[in-house]
């Protein structure tokens, strides 16, 4: 197992509300990985998505346990991003400047290939192979992923449509939400990629892709992503995670 994170402000905007954990167990090969995008006027965004990730990280790990099963997986990591929804709410109740706070959230458990997979938002996780396949594993909690699923618009209209960016989930938005869970098993020459938006509305799944092949090493994969955003406008803050066995 080799995981790296990387995040960076973009060109665009002043400051980072993006958030990341990566928490590598090489000994008991396991990890837990998240991306939270934080949104809010003034620094709301930069609590929302630091509340969220810390909270995601802390009930984690207080509920890790050696050879665990997919099940009990899934279940602590909705029990977490629950509690993470439950102190951003409680939090953005506090103070009129953080009055309508939120962030989104993808996480990752991973013990020994099994790999669960939690979302609210459109913060993404990818599954990737050598040989040159590349599969979105959630799907966006936005206005436009509806209308796709409806019909009504295609995938390459759906990255250009002016409301790409109108999420329809988030954590903090209400007292309670609803994540997406995911069970996987990743394999030997496989990649999970989590990122934020800043990554996906500025590169395709297939230039996303192209990457992870000529850039092997996660480190340079996750500078590479970076620098391919930045290089397209950077308009956004950008989060990058990559786990690779």
């Amino acid at each position: 197992m080799n995981v790296w994170g990387m995040s960076d402000r973009g060109i665009v905007r002043q400051e980072n509300q993006d958030m990341f954990l990566v928490d590598a167990m090489h000994e008991r090969n396991q990890a837990v990985i998240a991306v939270c995008d934080g949104m809010g006027g003034a620094r709301a965004g930069n609590v929302a998505s630091e509340i969220a990730i810390n909270t995601f990280s802390e009930e984690i790990k207080d509920s890790l346990k050696p050879s665990m099963t997919a099940g009990y997986m899934k279940n602590i990591a909705i029990a977490a991003v629950h509690a993470a929804n439950a102190r951003v709410f409680e939090k953005s109740n506090e103070s009129d400047k953080l009055k309508g706070m939120g962030t989104t959230l993808v996480g990752a458990i991973f013990d020994e290939g099994k790999t669960v997979i939690v979302n609210v938002g459109d913060s993404r996780a990818y599954l990737a192979d050598g040989a040159g396949s590349i599969v979105r594993i959630t799907k966006d909690h936005s206005v436009v992923e509806e209308m796709v699923q409806r019909g009504e618009i295609t995938e390459e209209e759906a990255r250009n449509h002016p409301h790409k960016n109108l999420i329809t989930r988030a954590l903090g938005a209400d007292s309670s939400t609803k994540p997406d869970a995911y069970s996987l098993t990743l394999k030997t020459g496989q990649s999970l990629l989590l990122c934020s938006d800043g990554l996906t509305n500025m590169l395709s799944d297939s230039e996303i892709l192209a990457e992870l092949v000529n850039n092997p090493k996660p480190e340079k994969c996750c500078e590479k992503l970076i620098s391919c955003a930045n290089g397209r406008g950077g308009i956004d803050n950008i989060t990058v995670i990559l786990l690779k066995l």
